[in-house]
């Protein structure tokens, strides 16, 4: 996964994707439609890496950073929301939980 790997091992297609997708589909080649989870940090979490693993018979649980796009406004930070709630968001087989902590 160093600098100069380019994802030599991926295909076509899947070169298209982001640096941090790519890695994961790198690092999970051995496990694939083996129905594991795989857990990652806010670097690597996007929708386009959860729905390529699902695709490939894989879970993924990760934490989004607020500033990704695929985050929907009302689930970003919000004054009025009571500290320790919990919301929660479903589509195409994902879920969002946003955290809310003290200010």
């Amino acid at each position: 996964m160093g600098k100069n790997s380019g994802g030599m091992a991926l295909s076509d297609e899947e070169r298209k994707f982001t640096k941090p997708t790519k890695s994961v589909l790198c690092l999970v080649a051995p496990i694939l439609g083996s129905n594991h989870n795989i857990t990652a940090d806010n670097w690597f979490s996007s929708v386009e890496l959860v729905r390529e693993l699902r695709r490939r018979k894989l879970t993924y649980t990760g934490t989004l950073k607020k500033n990704k796009r695929e985050v929907p406004k009302q689930f970003l930070p919000d004054k009025t929301r009571e500290v320790g709630s919990s919301m929660y968001g479903f589509a195409d087989n994902m879920t969002v939980v946003p955290r809310t902590k003290e200010i």
